[in-house]
């Protein structure tokens, strides 16, 4: 499958708006710098920290299941989240993993492209994980809800590059 352009007709994005209208709540873990937190809430976005939520030096599961308690998408730079046998999908208020160890200027186009596409939609990334690189690629792992199918979609987005999504079918377990 190659990239392909995203269309997305009025009515369907008036209907998204609708059904997604709340923004999203976030629930940062430890490995989220206080910087990071406070470029976040600049924006008005509601994002709690682990020591705000008491879970300083609790377990990565500790981390998942307050999130999950509050609706809250975890925002993390930990790739251990990115397992799904230690972290299922049922199991998954949504998880956003942003690019570790790069420049504070990429770090800041990977963050502005969540609070650009992720953060708007709250409930549209229930049981999804997101990696976000700093070129404008957005990964999603989710679990479509008519037939319980895991996918990934990629997209591409940013200022230099129309919008394009590629989207693979998991293989099924028959």
């Amino acid at each position: 499958m190659a990239w392909k352009p995203i269309e997305v007709t009025a009515e369907a994005a008036s209907a998204a708006t609708r059904r997604f209208s709340k923004k999203t709540r976030f629930q940062a873990d430890e490995s989220v710098p206080d910087y990071v937190v406070d470029y976040i809430r600049s924006r008005r976005f509601n994002v709690k920290t682990a020591t705000e939520s008491g879970l300083k030096g609790h377990s990565d599961e500790d981390h998942l299941a307050a999130a999950h308690r509050d609706s809250r998408v975890l925002l993390t730079f930990d790739q251990d989240f990115l397992d799904e046998r230690k972290f299922p999908p049922h199991r998954n208020p949504g998880i956003v993993v942003l690019p570790r160890g790069v420049p504070d200027s990429k770090l800041g186009r990977a963050i502005g492209f969540m609070l650009t596409y992720v953060a708007p939609v709250r409930m549209a990334w229930w049981n999804a994980t997101i990696t976000i690189s700093p070129d404008g690629q957005i990964t999603v792992r989710s679990q479509e809800s008519e037939s319980g199918r895991r996918r990934t979609w990629r997209y591409k987005v940013g200022r230099r590059q129309p919008e394009s999504e590629w989207i693979e079918d998991e293989p099924s377990d028959a």
